[in-house]
């Protein structure tokens, strides 16, 4: 039997941002009553940078101090 690889890993945030993931995760708890993990949150968010290019042309000039 084959194991899978883990497609996620451990990053390093903002509190700020773990905080945002929390409170994602609490809104579509109480919307769909089941738990969605971190991982397809942010995955979610990548689709929209890649979905709308703009979207990472604002970031990438963004002053990130």
């Amino acid at each position: 039997m084959r194991t899978k690889k883990h497609r996620t890993e451990v990053v390093r945030t903002d509190p700020k941002f773990r905080e945002m993931i929390k409170s994602i995760q609490a809104k579509k708890f109480t919307q769909e009553k089941r738990m969605v993990k971190s991982s397809r949150i942010t995955l979610a968010m990548f689709n929209q940078y890649s979905k709308y290019p703009e979207l990472m042309r604002e970031l990438e000039k963004a002053d990130l101090k």
